[in-house]
């Protein structure tokens, strides 16, 4: 029984070093380097680009239709709270 308590303390003081960046100690091992402030995507972008579609100031903008874009006051009546 006390061998399995042993190993269990044992496991648990591992996995909190690795969760306080010092594996390097579990491993017997030179420090880690710091993680690099700006990681680069390894060619991945999750940010979708920019579509230049070319068509200048008319495509740019659409007509706004009747009743869009109204603001939650304006669509709800004229209460303190846009909902009376």
């Amino acid at each position: 029984m006390q061998e399995r308590e042993d190993l269990t303390a044992s496991a648990q003081h591992a996995l909190r070093l690795q969760a306080f960046r010092q594996l390097h100690k579990v491993l017997g091992i030179d420090r880690l380097p710091p993680p690099s402030k700006f990681r680069r995507n390894r060619g991945r972008s999750f940010k979708r680009r920019r579509e230049d579609s070319g068509q200048g100031e008319e495509g740019a903008k659409k007509e706004k239709k009747e009743g869009e874009g109204e603001s939650v006051g304006e669509a709800y009546g004229s209460g303190p709270w846009g909902w009376c």
